[in-house]
């Protein structure tokens, strides 16, 4: 829960920082070194959410995306609307040691259950947003998320952080928790994320 309260404090600050900036853009070490002053305990990792077409395999090789806090797990996302073999390319991402997240797995309508199964079963962990999770990407999509996450197919609720976005990690967490308990709220959230090498 600790956590949850400070993403939705930081990705306040961040948005402030971004707006403070002339041209709206800040490296990470400035970004880090402004939010440590605030937080004695809290810590930044470094990585991309990266869009996955068929570039993706010479990105990799020239090192010219980021994995996650540099492990070997990479947070990808696909086209929303064009149907794509996510689990082809979980596959080919496997053999180049990579181990995709795949981001907000909700907005991918031509996924079904089976399909998100299979994706799984490819290697791939899945990722929710917390918007999604509270409803306020739609009631519609939050019951697909619910549904996901009842089901056992979700390894972790983030935020999606993106300019002017809102976290709401913490009432994401409220939600799974008194849906699933404290235990699913904990590991999505917070423990799964430890693999990270957070």
């Amino acid at each position: 829960k600790k956590l949850s309260q400070y993403a939705d404090k930081l990705s306040e600050e961040v948005n402030f920082l971004i707006s403070e900036e002339q041209n709206g853009s800040l490296s990470f070490e400035h970004v880090k070194s402004t939010l440590a002053e605030d937080s004695e305990n809290e810590k930044l990792y470094l990585g991309e959410e990266v869009f996955c077409d068929d570039n993706i395999y010479e990105l990799i090789k020239n090192k010219q995306v980021l994995s996650l806090n540099g492990t070997n797990y990479m947070l990808i996302e696909f086209d929303y609307f064009n149907y794509c073999d996510i689990s082809d390319y979980v596959y080919n991402l496997k053999t180049l040691g990579i181990t995709p997240v795949i981001a907000h797995i909700e907005r991918y309508n031509y996924l079904d259950v089976e399909t998100l199964l299979e994706i799984k079963l490819s290697g791939a962990l899945i990722q929710v947003n917390a918007l999604s999770v509270t409803g306020e990407s739609g009631k519609k999509v939050q019951k697909k998320v619910l549904a996901t996450i009842k089901s056992g197919l979700v390894d972790f609720i983030a935020t999606d952080i993106h300019y002017k976005r809102k976290a709401s990690l913490e009432k994401a967490y409220k939600i799974v928790q008194k849906k699933f308990g404290t235990e699913v709220a904990d590991n999505l959230i917070e423990k799964n994320a430890r693999i990270f090498n957070i």
